[in-house]
This record gives structure tokens, C-alpha cells and sequence, in this order.
């Protein structure tokens, strides 16, 4: 490979790597794990237990746009402001179901990022979409649903509200049209 091929590289991966202008990493809670978690903490017939914590995330402008970040297992890759975090869930067969958030933590901060208080959930002065679920489904022999947490939120006046920890619960309420019965299946065995 000549110098100028290698050269001609080396300007290629230069230009794809954006290095944001401003990047500033804030602690939620400095007892937490740094990476945010959902987790299922119980599970029984027709109601799905789950908890969302969060340690940090972290804020990146660049070219006046900025970009709010949190790091965990279970972070959804897209290119939007704010993370999206997601996992599935089972449902009883053919269920249909509904989502709820029982309680947790919202951390609110000024348009400059400065801590001004914790609000319990029900006490929020935010009353954006926590927790969605997705389109319901059949994965072989299981209904499965996509639960998806936006764990940071704007207002218009900039302040940011950020939810520290979640507990939510994702209720069967009823049955989905034309699923039919669960078919029995062998289980197959290697030979």
C-alpha cells in the first residue's frame, strides 16, 4: 500500500469521527451503578414487575445541537436527543396489555443544568410519556411485548427531568383478536 493510500485512509476515518464540541458526563445518584438498568424484579400470571435505575448520562453539543446520552445494557442504538432504553416482556398467551408506572424518582435540572430538586413521581411538574409499550406480539409459542423507557425529558423552558429510578408494571388486560390457542409443540431433542 503506497503513502498516499494510507494517507487517503487515515483522512477517511478523520472525517467519520465527530468529536462533540462540549461533553459533560452528570451523576444521579453517586450510590448507583453508573449504567442504567431495566430489570424485571417480579413476575407473576397477568402483571410483569420492572425497575428502571439510572447513575449518570452524559450532555454533548456540537455545532449548537445538543444530545443527552445514558450508558447501560439494554440502550436502544438511535440518533435522536434523548436515549431511549427498551427490553421485551411475555405475556399470558394472547393477552393484550397495558403499561403503568407505580412510583419512582425524577431529577430536575435547569435549562444550565444545574440540580434544582427530586420529585417523586407522582409529584412531577413533567407529565411527558415515561414508558410506552410497543406492538404486541407472537414470537413462536409466546406473546411478547417491546416496553421502551425515555428516561430524560424537556420542557419548553429547557429544564430537563430525568428519571432516576422507575417501577413499573406491564398488566394483561384482556385478549388480542384472532390469535387462536396455543398450539403444543414437541420440544426438539439433538439426536
Amino acid at each position: 500500500m503506497s503513502r498516499k493510500s494510507v494517507l487517503l485512509v487515515l483522512l477517511a476515518l478523520l472525517t467519520v469521527t465527530v468529536v462533540p464540541a462540549f461533553a459533560e458526563t452528570i451523576s444521579l445518584d453517586q450510590a448507583a451503578l453508573p449504567k442504567a438498568q431495566l430489570q424485571i424484579t417480579s413476575n407473576t400470571p397477568g402483571t410483569t414487575n420492572l425497575e428502571w435505575s439510572a447513575g449518570s448520562f452524559s450532555i454533548e453539543q456540537n455545532n449548537g445541537e445538543t444530545v443527552f446520552r445514558m450508558q447501560g445494557e439494554r440502550m436502544l442504538e438511535v440518533e435522536e436527543t434523548y436515549p431511549v432504553a427498551g427490553g421485551m416482556v411475555v405475556l399470558p398467551w394472547g393477552s393484550s396489555a397495558r403499561v403503568e408506572v407505580l412510583g419512582g424518582e425524577i431529577v430536575e435540572y435547569s435549562a444550565d443544568y444545574n440540580q434544582l430538586g427530586v420529585h417523586s413521581f407522582e409529584s412531577s411538574p413533567v407529565a411527558g410519556s415515561w414508558v410506552e409499550l410497543g406492538k404486541i406480539g407472537v414470537m413462536r409459542d409466546f406473546t411478547v411485548a417491546p416496553v421502551h423507557v425515555t428516561p430524560i425529558q424537556q420542557n419548553e423552558d429547557g429544564k430537563l427531568y430525568v428519571a432516576r429510578n422507575l417501577e413499573i408494571a406491564v398488566v394483561s388486560d384482556g385478549e388480542l383478536d384472532n390469535i387462536g390457542e396455543q398450539k403444543e409443540r414437541e420440544i426438539s431433542s439433538a439426536c
